[in-house]
């Protein structure tokens, strides 16, 4: 059974203190999203919308998601967070794993591709709309109320309305086949 240690003499050399980054041992500060375009302040953008921004201290690559480390010595760098997950030191990724700096920026991310997506299946819905009130229902349900059988846009209706994120996900693509195999 191994156990995990701190001890220079038995890890040997960090990651990050090889580069230069400073001396072990190393802890997670935070982490923030660095892309374009930036406002210099003198009326002046540079980068493109979501180019990355920032730069790695320990190997040079242009990054988006910056993590501040702190090492012994209490200096502080930016590295990308790829390389703070291929250190190998586990207390430094389980940090990074669980920071409510990441946490936050990967339910952004999430939210706006749940918004894409469901920008998305709007603009089909609307603009296809007279083609799917054309189409019989996937799974062949009736109205209850008046006995007559349901279109597609009432499926679509439905799951718009009722699916969650991944649901969406999916039917955005049965809406993109129905839509590819109704077109050709």
């Amino acid at each position: 059974m191994t156990t995990k240690t701190d001890n220079q003499n038995e890890v040997g050399t960090h990651v990050f203190e090889r580069s230069g980054c400073g001396r072990a041992p190393f802890r997670f500060v935070g982490c923030f999203e660095d892309r374009g375009p930036k406002n210099l302040g003198n009326g002046f953008m540079v980068g493109s919308p979501g180019q990355p921004m920032g730069v790695c201290a320990h190997c040079g690559t242009g990054i988006a998601i910056c993590c501040t480390i702190r090492d012994a010595d209490g200096k502080h760098f930016v590295v990308g967070s790829t390389c703070v997950e291929k250190t190998g030191d586990d207390g430094l990724i389980r940090s990074f794993k669980r920071s409510p700096d990441k946490r936050r920026m990967d339910r952004l991310r999430r939210e706006m591709l749940d918004a894409r997506k469901t920008d998305e299946i709007d603009s089909i819905l609307e603009d296809h709309a007279d083609l799917f009130k054309s189409l019989p229902h996937p799974r062949g349900f009736t109205d209850r109320s008046t006995g007559l059988p349901m279109t597609f846009m009432d499926f679509c209706e439905w799951m718009r309305a009722n699916c969650g994120a991944s649901g969406r996900h999916r039917f955005l693509k049965q809406l993109k086949t129905t839509l590819k195999e109704n077109n050709s």
